[in-house]
């Protein structure tokens, strides 16, 4: 938005056109925003438009070339006609003016990036050797030539879909709304699936139990009748075990952080500094 100088109104249609390069083209999120920045502003002074750019990224970074590499190759051939001139690089100015342009920037204005691929077939005609002598750097001879693949007609057809990119912002946010979903019912039909098995293998276990503990508890009631002396004897003893139980458990919580404080400053400190803190804080609490 700030290359083109764009208003906020249109953070929708940019949207739109990056989520339809990174589908056309083999690059991932990450990597179209960190090189894109190399390439749009020159596209911007060229008066290229973001979806030739965007094609034109699409076009290269499919044919091979990785990504920084091809922003790097594009904003070079972008440069090189900007900076056309008959004292520079003559052949390359001549071509231009061969299409009917006084300048490489008419050329853009008019027909966009299309214009240069244009121009370059003219005059070329897809050979490596003549692109060589039109005084390219390397770079921008690399990415021309890929931009040149059957006449520009690649670029042609990235460039008709990268036109029709409305929407595909909204679209892809539905697609990986949709996938998350169908990730998510996986995980939950595989939960359930396990917690069903576990169920299952499970039940024997508990019946056993249940039973085992259906006779103690019928023994336990017959016996208050047959020998209630007894019976009251061991409710006693159950209750003061249960009791016990109560109080060791309350000590354990109580005492089961304070451990682990301990454990951690032993490691932290060693074992003499812990012991030693342990000593004063017992000591003033005492005093108080």
């Amino acid at each position: 938005i700030n290359s083109y100088s764009l208003k906020a109104t249109d953070a929708a249609k940019v949207s739109d056109q990056l989520f339809k390069v990174n589908e056309l083209a083999k690059i991932t999120y990450g990597e179209l925003a960190q090189n894109l920045g190399s390439v749009l502003p020159v596209a911007a002074a060229a008066s290229v438009k973001l979806e030739d750019v965007g094609a034109a990224v699409a076009v290269l970074t499919v044919g091979g070339i990785p990504a920084a590499e091809a922003m790097t190759g594009l904003s070079r051939v972008l440069t090189e006609f900007i900076s056309a001139s008959a004292e520079r690089n003559p052949l390359l100015f001549q071509a231009i003016q061969d299409a009917g342009y006084a300048s490489g920037e008419a050329m853009f204005k008019a027909e966009g990036l299309s214009g240069a691929i244009k121009v370059l077939t003219q005059a070329t005609g897809g050979s490596v050797d003549a692109l060589a002598k039109l005084g390219l750097e390397l770079n921008a001879q690399t990415a021309a030539l890929s931009l040149m693949k059957d006449g520009g007609a690649v670029y042609a057809d990235m460039l008709t879909k990268m036109e029709g990119s409305s929407g595909s912002a909204t679209t892809a946010l539905k697609q990986q709304m949709e996938s998350l979903q169908k990730k998510w019912d996986t995980v939950k039909n595989s939960l359930s699936a396990t917690f069903i098995q576990m169920g299952l293998a499970l039940m024997p276990v508990a019946k056993t139990i249940a039973d085992s503990l259906a006779v103690v508890i019928g023994a336990f009631a017959s016996l208050g009748e047959k020998a209630p002396w007894l019976f009251n004897a061991l409710t006693y003893v159950w209750g003061a075990f249960a009791g016990l139980i109560a109080i060791v458990g309350g000590l354990l919580i109580a005492l089961g952080p304070l451990a682990i404080v301990a454990l951690l400053a032993v490691k932290f400190f060693g074992f003499g500094t812990t012991l030693g803190f342990v000593r004063s804080a017992v000591s003033l609490l005492w005093m108080a």
